[in-house]
């Protein structure tokens, strides 16, 4: 087959959907040679997408992507026609969002219904194009992927999917969050970013259902009523809750949290094992990709128990209440005071963490696509 990869709604940062891509394109090549890919790409991502076997063609598209409306007209308008030109058997879209008028097989990836669970942190445009855009995807794409079976239910549930179209295929790990960084790097990493000796980790973009607020105020609970001396890192990008976020911060004690911004893969696996734990307190995930990681190396988890997220962590990872800020605050003090539970902990998370590979997802989705291609003969 011919098949085109879509990454034009992606930017250029390391959040789930471009790590997700990055990943599916790096693997697919490897389970199956014989297909060509035509990678579709704007000039803002362009230099994320680099494989370099020979089955793999690029094309560029000349628009700026941060502009939402020209990457909308981009994507309906002229990626049809150039699909259409290019001769593909089939239009994979990693990103939610497929073309509506297309002569090709569509396949999507819904990663999660997260803008339908929390409307509220959206504006009514936003919102609206949204479930048009979602909707009739769904409805034009022979198959959706997702990532989660609770992501699997959503789409059923909220916005009516039929149950046979959706395959869930969860997301893989990095083989680079096995490795283990050399103590000098450790110590390099407390000293480029001020960390002390004991810090707990939070990673994720500054978005309101991720719940860092509710982090924060466990946080100061905890440091409240503990003498240890701990800091909290915040690693990731802003988002729409990075301004309640920092507000929130600056009644905590700026010396107390560090924000890192996002990391570059290396920085993050030195985070994760130089880290007394991480706390993932979401309101909503499709998956949960920053507890499987922090699993992989070591690194104990406290998690939700809401969505896809128990899903993710098994019985590897304490489990809270996202509401409740006492039972934050108390796990967080358990992993803290408690190296058994610790120590537990990381063993399980590694058992854990080794069920999921890129690999497998990667041979998921191209059954997938064979199955789609074969039922057009």
């Amino acid at each position: 087959m011919t098949i085109a990869i879509n990454t034009l709604p992606l930017l250029d940062n390391q959040a789930g959907a471009e790590r997700y891509t990055r990943n599916i394109i790096n693997y697919l090549v490897r389970l199956n040679g014989d297909h060509q890919y035509h990678l579709i790409l704007s000039r803002i991502n362009q230099s994320l997408y680099r494989p370099n076997q020979g089955n793999f063609q690029q094309t560029v598209v000349d628009v700026n992507t941060r502009h939402k409306l020209l990457r909308i007209l981009s994507e309906q308008i002229y990626l049809p026609r150039l699909l259409k030109r290019q001769g593909v058997n089939l239009l994979f879209s990693p990103c939610n969002i497929g073309p509506r008028f297309l002569s090709v097989p569509l396949v999507i990836t819904l990663f999660d219904l997260h803008w339908l669970r929390f409307p509220e942190l959206f504006s009514p445009l936003r919102l609206a194009y949204l479930r048009r855009a979602l909707t009739w995807s769904a409805r034009k794409a022979e198959a959706v992927l997702t990532i989660s079976e609770n992501s699997k239910k959503d789409l059923i549930n909220l916005l009516s999917v039929p149950e046979e179209k959706i395959t869930v295929t969860y997301v893989g790990l990095d083989p680079l969050f096995r490795e283990i960084p050399e103590k000098s790097e450790l110590q390099e990493l407390r000293r480029r970013y001020g960390l002390k000796d004991r810090f707990i980790l939070s990673v994720g973009q500054l978005h309101k259902r991720k719940n860092i607020p509710g982090l924060l105020q466990a946080y100061q609970r905890l440091a409240a009523h503990s003498p240890l001396n701990v800091q909290l890192v915040l690693a990731g990008g802003e988002g729409d809750g990075a301004a309640e976020v920092r507000e929130a911060v600056r009644q905590i004690g700026r010396d107390r949290v560090v924000f890192t911004g996002c990391l570059p893969d290396e920085d993050l696996l030195r985070f994760y094992h130089a880290a007394e734990c991480l706390v993932y307190p979401s309101f909503y995930e499709g998956f949960g990709l920053p507890v499987l990681e922090a699993m992989a190396c070591g690194c104990p988890v406290i998690t939700s128990n809401v969505s896809s997220l128990p899903e993710v962590a098994g019985e590897a990872a304490l489990l809270i209440d996202p509401h409740r800020i006492e039972t934050i605050a108390a796990a967080m003090d358990s992993l803290l005071t408690n190296p058994i539970l610790s120590q537990t902990l990381i063993q399980k998370g590694r058992e854990q963490a080794r069920k999921f590979t890129w690999e497998d997802t990667a041979r998921k989705t191209l059954e997938v696509f064979a199955k789609v291609a074969a039922a057009r003969g």
